[in-house]
């Protein structure tokens, strides 16, 4: 089941985004941040379609208005049933238009104290496959687990989730000896596992790469990529985890590309292959496209020649961002657009950032602020 869908379904599950931290903090994309479970029902704020010039929210609210609003509505209930109406909206959208996949991409976020819900219908049309969705193949191998350091995962994994939804652990705000570490090893239970990895990636490095590339399940592929952030040396951090960005599984890309903002904003000094993070920009999930946004506006901060190279690459992509209904995505492409082109326009002027993109497209000038 998508991660996205659980998030509508258990509506006060208290994990939610922050789409506005850019505008507090200029060099801080949008970030997770946690709300008490005690926090109001949400309410449901946008519908939009990513991937498609055909489709937009008119014409499916034209053929399935009546199955999307029960859907919504389920969804905000906390209806379990509503994974199995999402699943079937969704195939009949596929079939209708003959696309080559469409699923929803459903997401909470904390807007001036109220907690809000967009959906995304992530598609993809039969002849952008190869450009928008040429993923690996999926591995087919079970390799076994070197020195049992994915079980130890596994279980640190579990008893930080629990630590978590009792408001003991916040996501992503602990420093850690890891170049990026979700749940961090302050908190007592927690501790123990902080040697375990760091050990365990020194011992076992080429081991849990070669299960990255080659065991068929996604979750011991996604718990590999956390370890390999257990890595001293980040450049090898960085090469190792790269082929995760464009695996067959949503979870594992997510994760790769959850290590490599951290990178990209902690350790500058340390390249990240921007073209694949680019392309990701424009992959079929609104989690890998925020995601990649986030690692694309810590690169941006950085050296002219990478700015280059999103103008003359990225700027189509992120225009498309601007204009999603996702806050996140929305938020960390304008700071981009306004990062490489030093103006100033809103992120609702669509047409006037497609106006610059385009005359930037031609003159392939980069701003110097």
């Amino acid at each position: 089941m998508p991660i996205v869908s659980i998030v509508f379904v258990i509506a006060n599950s208290g994990v939610a985004v922050d789409a506005t931290s850019l505008n507090a903090r200029s060099e801080t994309p949008p970030e997770i941040v946690q709300e008490k479970s005690t926090a109001p029902r949400p309410v449901f704020a946008g519908l939009d379609v990513f991937g498609s010039s055909r489709l937009n929210e008119t014409v499916l609210r034209k053929t399935f208005g009546t199955e999307i609003d029960q859907w919504i509505k389920m969804g905000l209930a906390g209806d379990p049933n509503t994974v199995d109406l999402e699943r079937r909206i969704a195939g009949a959208i596929r079939t209708k238009f003959d696309l080559a996949s469409a699923d929803w991409s459903v997401l909470q976020y904390v807007e001036e104290g109220r907690l809000v819900v967009y959906a995304t219908l992530d598609v993809v049309e039969k002849k952008d496959v190869s450009r928008r969705a040429g993923f690996n193949v999926i591995p087919k191998s079970e390799l076994p687990d070197p020195g049992g350091l994915i079980a130890e995962w596994q279980e640190y994994q579990k008893t930080a989730l629990g630590l978590v939804s009792v408001g003991e652990v916040r996501i992503d705000t602990e420093d850690c000896e890891a170049f990026h570490c979700p749940f961090g090893h302050k908190h007592p239970k927690l501790q123990k596992y902080e040697k375990i990895f760091l050990e365990g990636a020194k011992t076992f490095g080429k081991e849990l790469a070669e299960i990255l590339v080659k065991d068929g399940r996604a979750e011991i592929r996604g718990a590999a990529v956390f370890l390999l952030a257990y890595l001293k040396d980040g450049k090898t951090v960085v090469e190792r985890v790269m082929p995760a960005v464009r695996d067959p599984e949503d979870l594992v890309r997510n994760n790769a590309l959850r290590v490599l903002i951290d990178i990209a904003q902690y350790h500058s000094e340390i390249p990240v292959p921007v073209k694949t993070v680019v392309e990701a920009l424009d992959f079929p999930s609104a989690s890998d496209r925020s995601k990649a946004a986030n690692v694309v506006y810590f690169l941006a901060l950085g050296a002219p020649q990478v700015r280059q190279y999103l103008m003359d690459n990225a700027l189509p992509k992120l225009v498309s961002l601007v204009a999603s209904v996702q806050p996140e995505q929305r938020v960390t492409a304008h700071a981009i657009l306004r990062k490489l082109s030093g103006k100033n326009l809103a992120a609702t002027d669509i047409q006037g950032w497609s106006n610059w993109s385009k005359k930037a497209g031609q003159g392939r000038t980069v701003s110097q602020q």
